[in-house]
């Protein structure tokens, strides 16, 4: 039977007669069985995912890392702001406390830090900035000198610096006014960069060695104040640290400083500590138990920990924020979300009419102009504006979610990471997929809806499918243009040149442009994806010929990213999640299941026979069947695989040598038997693929002692190591020396005066691994001059 159909809309399911019963049943076999196989691979993927992270997590090369074996404590109560607190409480649940490190609120010393690093940029910037002026002016004295008629065929004297540049060549720079807390363009007073830097950086390093000998002092009275257990080491730089070693019996029963003691006692110090804290254990186990402990009985106190902690991964700022303050963020971050979706979606609803346009200038009279305009334009207009239009609408939202993910007070970066893939994608689906699919078919059918209201039913089922077309377009122009952008990297690509042979950059700069491998930021990366997988599967059996599009793009996807992974990106070790963004992927697979069969079925229930009688609710019940199905499917993978995503297992013992070894990383008992069920799911080429042995990438967060004992790893520390791993956990601004100020070495050699001015002024400087060639060109041949002190 003929529907008046044409186009793409023949291949969706408004092009079947839907009362007509029997019609219907090969979209309700195709869903079963497509939502079969996507369950099927689902729980084998996760299976496999499950028993690789764990693989990760108990190899030695990553257990043995300090990341593994800390956790981050937040809100805790003033009552329990000292170490020696700390240590008693964490060594009751769960032993093996190696060392408490307390933030503290530095106050005025991050400031400082942050003054002398913009300052040590601006005399790195400056002093290439002068000797590349003055390798110019001398190239033009010899040209001239050359061309003269009294030219001298002897060598030539290399001139001083005075003779090549005046004062008013120098780099200079403007100083915004000490009364006012901000900077005004072209305005304040013009200094010479260099001589302002040099001695911005000498005050900015005596201040801070000021604020940090109070620092150590307070810590060293606070430290003495507490009662030492015997055998504990006293670790830190600067004091901010006792270690505890182990804690005995005796001393956990001892006394603790009551709360008003201890906020009497933090409101006499400059810089008190604040109500977090970082607790490192001897073994991954008891850091793991310790994480899932709750140590406090109160509302809203010490409620929130983090395994798996990073000194890199750490945002510092926000490690300041109370319980409540965190609370009242989050709602205020919740709002402006909402905001955000509610603003957004008025120019979403736009680009999903447009791409029914041809549609619309039939049923509104004052768009019947669209009718003059040629087949291709109108071809343009609803093909591809609206992907365009769409794709800068969504380009500043991860920028903008970033944001108010850090202002919500996550603590650490991954952590923050992941709250945005979640906020991202559900951003997106809404506007990407409600609003478009709403605007899209509803637009078209409005004047019948408000002539017919009978006629709701029918009318709906007719038409919104069309929308199906706007998404056909999106997948595959994602696709395509998606991957033709990454393979270019034109952002980078012109970066990469303008750094190295058109602007003035500097040693470190160039070293950056030439060495760094950037880093993908996962929280934008995977909802794109799993926005493209969910919408394929939501339309994968109302509109069939979306599958053979989407397999083109994912194709296309993958080819992309593996070579930007292999080749081009890096994961930094401190943001190592193990995998944590895979279950959240699959999570967002579920929701196009839903939406496809949710979808179905109110299609199945609204279609109606002539005689206004209902012809499908048969089928449209086995949608719903369906529906529930895979609801409890899901709770089960959640109920299954939940406990093992976040956490390792406890350790088992053997039946013969009561010898102690990791269910996920062996899954072997004394016998040799496999005790864990989730290897047993797995076929046996898995085991042998999966060894973190010497081959994988290093763990090097600190470089600490450790020792195998029955199967766990744990750390022992000796006096000379303490100092190097506690300093890890704390502020950079606390503890970081006065960078290296790195001059690029010229043949004038004018570097050497630059360099001698630097250190008489108290700076450390110097002329390594940098060179600057004749044009003034700057080359580096290795990392910047305390990154190598460092190895």
């Amino acid at each position: 039977m003929e529907t008046g159909r044409t186009g793409l809309d023949k291949f969706t399911i408004g092009n079947v007669i839907l009362n007509q019963s029997n019609r219907c049943v090969g979209h309700i076999v195709l869903a079963w069985l497509f939502t079969a196989w996507v369950c099927y691979n689902i729980k084998k993927e996760m299976t496999f995912f499950v028993f690789t992270r764990q693989r990760f997590l108990a190899s030695p090369e990553y257990a043995s890392t300090v990341q593994a074996n800390t956790i981050l404590i937040t809100g805790v109560p003033h009552s329990l702001l000292c170490e020696k607190s700390l240590a008693k409480l964490f060594a009751n649940a769960s032993g093996n406390v190696e060392q408490v490190c307390l933030n503290r609120d530095l106050k005025e010393i991050p400031d400082l830090y942050e003054r002398r690093i913009e300052a040590c940029n601006k005399l790195e910037s400056a002093e290439t900035a002068l000797l590349k002026s003055a390798v110019k002016s001398f190239d033009k004295r010899i040209e001239a000198s050359v061309g003269s008629d009294n030219k001298d065929s002897g060598e030539v004297d290399l001139p001083k610096l005075e003779s090549l540049l005046t004062e008013r060549n120098r780099p200079r720079h403007r100083i915004p006014s000490k009364k006012l807390p901000f900077a005004i363009p072209f305005t304040g007073s013009k200094v010479d960069t260099i001589d302002w830097a040099r001695k911005e950086i000498s005050k900015t390093t005596a201040e801070l060695e000021r604020a940090r000998s109070v620092l150590r002092q307070e810590a060293t009275s606070s430290k003495t104040s507490e009662t030492v257990i015997a055998g504990a080491k006293l670790g830190g730089v600067v004091g901010l640290v006792s270690q505890i070693a182990s804690i005995g019996k005796s001393q956990l029963e001892k006394g603790e400083p009551d709360d008003s003691s201890q906020k009497e006692k933090s409101s006499t110090q400059t810089y008190p500590p604040l109500n977090s804290a970082f607790i490192l254990f001897n073994n991954q186990t008891s850091a793991h138990l310790a994480a899932q402990t709750l140590a406090d009985c109160e509302s809203l106190k010490m409620s929130e920990s983090y395994i798996n902690v990073a000194p890199d991964d750490i945002i510092w700022k926000n490690l300041s924020l109370s319980p409540y303050e965190t609370k009242v963020r989050l709602v205020i971050s919740f709002s402006i979300s909402v905001g955000l979706i509610i603003l957004w979606s008025f120019p979403v609803a736009f680009c999903g009419a447009l791409s029914n346009i041809s549609s619309l200038s039939h049923q509104y009279e004052w768009l019947s102009w669209l009718d003059t305009l040629p087949s291709p334009v109108i071809g343009f207009i609803q093909g591809v504006l609206p992907q365009v239009l769409l794709a800068g609408l969504l380009m500043f939202l991860p920028v903008i979610l970033r944001s108010l993910a850090k202002f919500e007070g996550n603590p650490t970066k991954s952590s923050l990471e992941l709250l945005l893939m979640t906020r991202y994608f559900f951003f997106q689906f809404i506007h990407v997929f409600l609003v478009v699919h709403l605007s899209s078919g509803i637009t078209s059918t409005l004047p019948r809806l408000t002539s017919n209201p009978m006629s709701i039913p029918v009318i709906l089922v007719e038409n919104l499918t069309q929308a199906s077309n706007f998404f056909l377009t999106y997948i595959i122009l994602k696709g395509l243009t998606g991957t033709a952008i990454g393979f270019l990297q034109v952002i980078r690509f012109v970066g990469y040149y303008s750094k190295l042979f058109v602007l003035r950059s500097n040693p470190r700069t160039v070293y950056h442009a030439k060495y760094s491998l950037h880093s993908a930021s996962l929280g934008t990366l995977f909802p794109t994806i799993t926005l493209l997988a969910s919408l394929t599967i939501a339309y994968s059996i109302s509109s069939p010929i979306i599958n053979g599009l989407a397999c083109s793009s994912f194709f296309l996807f993958y080819v992309l990213y593996k070579y930007l992974f292999l080749y081009q990106l890096d994961q930094p070790t401190s943001g190592e999640t193990g995998g944590l963004f895979f279950p959240k992927a699959i999570q967002h697979i579920f929701v196009g299941l839903y939406i496809q069969q949710f979808s179905l079925a109110v299609l199945l229930f609204l279609a109606q026979s002539s005689d206004n009688g209902q012809t499908t609710t048969i089928e449209g019940v086995l949608m719903l069947g369906l529906l529930l199905s895979t609801m409890i499917f899901h709770a089960y993978i959640k109920h299954t695989y939940g406990p093992y995503i976040n956490y390792v297992p406890l350790p088992s013992k053997g039946s013969s040598n009561e010898k102690v070894k990791l269910d996920i990383a062996s899954g072997l008992d004394s016998s040799g038997s496999t005790d864990n069920p989730l290897e047993k799911q797995l076929p046996e080429w898995v085991g042998q693929s999966l060894s973190f042995s010497a081959g994988t990438k290093p763990f090097d967060n600190t470089s600490r002692s450790m020792k195998r004992n029955d199967s766990t790893v744990t750390v022992n520390l000796d006096d000379d190591e303490t100092e190097e791993v506690l300093s890890q956990f704390y502020h950079p601004a606390a503890i970081e020396p006065q960078r290296v100020i790195w001059i690029p070495a010229d043949n004038l050699g004018l570097c050497f005066d630059e360099v001698r001015g630097c250190l008489d002024a108290g700076l450390n400087a110097s002329t390594a691994h940098a060179r600057m060639g004749e044009k003034g060109r700057v080359d580096v041949n290795d990392c910047p001059p305390e990154m190598a002190a460092r190895m």
